[in-house]
């Protein structure tokens, strides 16, 4: 055997310990992040859709005008922010008989779709029937309540929360946070 062949073989054998060591590590991480997630208690997201759209009673030239306010997302905003008021999840929670303390383990999450009149809410909790049943309550009692205050404008719920609920993952705050900045 050459000298050559002996380099060649001993450089072979770092690499091939080197690779080893690094699918090694690679597997303990990812076991440990199973670990992690499985060993953390199961969390409920739940995510429903409203728009907000000029009402059924106005004469087209004012739906037109209308469009180009809703354009400037400024009655969006506002609604989005009527649904994260206090009031209503209070009204919501209580609905569903979901005491005070309970209440804190709930993360509700109200957001407006970029350059659109849709509003996404969206609800963490530690059981399906919370997630799903705030903001489908939320999304009544912030509805009446807007009915009653606006004639020009009112919230279409296109996705209701209800029977989608799925099982929180611990990536998916970063897919949202990706998601709202694409749009």
């Amino acid at each position: 055997m050459s000298e050559a062949d002996g380099r060649a073989k001993r450089r072979s054998r770092w690499w091939r310990g080197f690779v080893t060591i690094g699918v090694l590590v690679a597997a303990a991480v990812a076991v440990g992040a199973i670990w992690l997630t499985e060993s953390q208690p199961t969390r409920w997201r739940a995510t429903a859709s409203a728009v907000v759209l000029p009402a059924d009673h106005l004469r087209p030239v004012s739906i037109v005008n209308y469009y180009e306010l809703l354009d400037g997302t400024q009655v969006v905003r506002t609604y989005a922010e009527i649904l994260r008021l206090d009031r209503f999840r209070n009204a919501a929670a209580s609905r569903l008989g979901i005491s005070k303390d309970e209440r804190e383990g709930i993360e509700l999450r109200v957001r407006v779709r970029p350059r659109t009149a849709v509003i996404i809410l969206s609800s963490i909790a530690p059981n399906r029937r919370a997630a799903e049943g705030m903001i489908d309550e939320l999304l009544r009692e912030a509805t009446s309540y807007t009915r009653r205050i606006s004639r020009e404008f009112e919230i279409e719920v296109i996705r209701q929360a209800s029977g989608g609920a799925e099982r929180a993952s611990w990536w998916r705050p970063f897919y949202d946070w990706f998601e709202g900045r694409l749009g």
